[in-house]
């Protein structure tokens, strides 16, 4: 009776996290309505740009996470990423803003303000000034890595899309390196709908199967 309660319990728990095992990878954009959306355009006016370079362009300090629609953007090292109207060629972006870790070492950090856990994610990405670098993407689960890979970024004056659907990774890590240090990835649009949380009656199954598996442990060692 004991093995029975515990093999159901433990298969139940199994099967509420089964979906979230198998991410599935896509180059194209597939998130139509999502509940989350950071465009870099409250970019515009924000006092921590400056134009560290007296060139006139401008540049947002990497060690200040970004943060908007929901989004939050970090960058791995303490150098400044270059933000930018994301129209020219070199980064084929939307909207007016965007940012480009040019020539700087590190990658960018992308989770939900929240802390929550992605369901979906998409972003456009683009290699700047560079022709044929690769993407790299590492995702993360509370720390762990959950799955790693590259893919080919598309020519320089158009831009691809990298994304993940399946749940089970709260962080998303996004590179695409000249050599081995620098980083010279252009990222705009990104866009992510969290997991869903378990129903309630899931989480109910669960404590009961558990409570009946406790109890029968007991009732074993009682009658020993």
């Amino acid at each position: 009776m004991f093995r029975t309660i515990l093999a159901a319990t433990a298969a139940l728990a199994l099967s509420a996290g089964a979906a979230a095992a198998a991410v599935t990878v896509h180059t194209n954009a597939f998130i139509d309505a999502p509940a989350h959306y950071n465009g870099f355009e409250g970019l515009e006016g924000n006092p921590l740009l400056a134009d560290v370079e007296g060139e006139g362009a401008l540049f947002w300090p990497g060690q200040v996470p970004y943060s908007e629609g929901g989004l939050t953007v970090a960058f791995s090292a303490p150098s400044y990423i270059f933000v930018h109207d994301m129209t020219p060629t070199w980064s084929g972006g939307s909207g007016e803003w965007g940012m480009y870790g040019a020539a700087n070492d590190g990658f960018f950090r992308i989770t939900l303000t929240s802390g929550e856990a992605f369901q979906s994610f998409q972003a456009q990405v683009g290699n700047g000034a560079l022709p044929g670098q690769d993407l790299t993407y590492r995702l993360y689960r509370q720390g762990e890595l959950v799955l790693a890979g590259t893919t080919v970024l598309p020519a320089i004056g158009s831009y691809g899309w990298i994304g993940f659907s399946g749940g089970g990774f709260d962080e998303i890590q996004l590179s695409a390196l000249w050599g081995e240090r620098e980083n010279f990835l252009a990222i705009d649009s990104l866009s992510a709908n969290p997991a869903a949380v378990p129903a309630p009656a899931t989480w109910a199954l669960l404590i009961g199967g558990f409570g009946l598996a406790g109890s029968a442990l007991r009732r074993r060692r009682a009658i020993a």
